[in-house]
C-alpha cells in the first residue's frame, strides 16, 4: 500500500487521540512514519506530507530521522515496531499524568 495513504489513514485515526486518549493512534502514526523512513522517504517530503499536522508529527518525524536506516527487512520491522511502541508508551504515560 502507498506510504502516503498509510500516513493519511494514521492521521485520520489520530483525531481519536484528542477525543478519548486512544494511544493506539500514536502507535499507528509513528509506525507509519518510521516505516516510511526505513523505506527511504526523504525527510523534506515527509515533513511536507505531514505539514497540516506538524504540531503533532514533527517530534515523531525528527525522532525517526535521527535513527539509522537498515537494509534487512527483519531489522527494519524490529526498528519500526520498537519505535511505534516507544511513542505509544509516551502517549499512555502522558495521559495518565493528566
Amino acid at each position: 500500500m502507498n506510504k502516503t495513504i498509510l500516513l493519511a489513514m494514521a492521521l485520520m485515526s489520530f483525531n481519536s487521540v484528542a477525543d478519548d486518549a486512544d494511544c493506539s493512534a500514536f502507535y499507528e502514526l509513528s509506525e507509519n512514519i518510521m516505516d516510511a523512513r526505513q523505506s527511504g522517504v526523504p525527510m523534506p517530503k515527509m515533513l511536507e506530507m505531514l505539514d497540516e499536522y506538524k504540531h503533532v508529527t514533527t517530534p515523531i518525524v525528527l525522532s525517526a530521522y535521527k535513527m539509522s536506516r537498515y537494509r534487512t527487512e527483519r531489522i527494519k520491522k524490529e526498528v519500526v515496531e520498537e519505535f511505534a511502541t516507544k511513542w505509544m508508551l509516551l502517549c499512555i504515560e502522558s495521559s495518565k499524568n493528566k
